[in-house]
């Protein structure tokens, strides 16, 4: 089946190749291609919307991508690729998460809402945070998503095993990984 429908896609298949300009860039299972795209072209395509440059940093059994020293964001250190010194770092919306003392992630700081946009079933939320706006997802009409509004101060975490790191010379448009 081809469509330019990603809900569609995932709902019906259990594997997914991601054309560009005419070009297959990455096949695969679903989930794995969600979850570790292997461009920035593939992430945008896929819905990883949350696309952050950074320096990466190795502190022994720790590792992050550093924005600036207020702004970083925690990885897997298994996942640092030796050797790079600028990276991008990828969090699905669904993986940000606003820090609400749940422990849903290690925390990576305050930020302030930009925009929140409900459709009845989800709350679409952009979040301005180091410079950047990220997003992430509420369930309409329950908690957060009742009194959340632009403006608001937010503070943010994220599993550092739901970051994925794409090198900083990763094929950025119809090049095959």
């Amino acid at each position: 089946m081809v469509t330019h429908d990603l809900r569609r896609a995932l709902l019906l298949a259990d594997r997914i190749g991601v054309l560009h300009d005419g070009r297959l860039l990455q096949e695969g299972p679903r989930a794995e291609v969600l979850a570790r795209p292997c461009s920035l072209a593939v992430a945008r395509q896929v819905g990883m919307s949350n696309l952050v440059r950074g320096r990466l940093l190795r502190e022994g059994e720790r590792a992050c991508v550093e924005l600036d020293a207020q702004h970083r964001i925690p990885i897997a250190a298994a996942s640092a690729p030796p050797g790079d010194t600028f990276v991008w770092a990828g969090i699905r919306p669904e993986h940000l998460k606003l820090d609400v003392g749940r422990g849903e992630g290690e925390s990576i700081g305050k930020g302030t809402v930009r925009s929140v946009v409900d459709d009845g079933v989800a709350a679409g939320v952009s979040i301005e945070w180091g410079g950047t706006l990220l997003s992430t997802h509420l369930l309409a009409g329950r908690g957060l998503a009742r009194t959340i509004a632009a403006g608001d101060p937010v503070s943010l975490s994220v599993r550092p095993d739901h970051v994925h790191l794409l090198r900083d010379d990763a094929p950025q448009g119809g090049a095959p990984c």
